[in-house]
């Protein structure tokens, strides 16, 4: 598993916003981020993905620059694979 897992874990904390989780996610090209209850203890608390936030939003238009954002082809990326 060590061979194929991702090393950089990227979080939110259960109290930011959803633009602000929504921004992270499009920024790093996430489909899911793990949610800890604050930045200092650091404790697991659940589990975020697009879908729950678009389900949870009413602005159709940070739901659709979500959603391109995080399907975006990452040229960095592309090139690494």
């Amino acid at each position: 598993l060590k061979d194929v897992m991702t090393s950089k874990v990227l979080y939110c904390c259960e109290t930011d916003t959803i633009d602000t989780v929504a921004q992270n996610m499009r920024q790093q090209q996430v489909r899911r981020l793990i949610v800890l209850n604050n930045k200092t203890d650091k404790k697991l608390v659940g589990i975020v993905a697009i879908g729950d936030l678009v389900t949870k939003s009413q602005d159709n238009t940070t739901n659709s620059q979500l959603i391109q954002g995080v399907s975006q082809c990452n040229q960095d990326k592309a090139k690494a694979a």
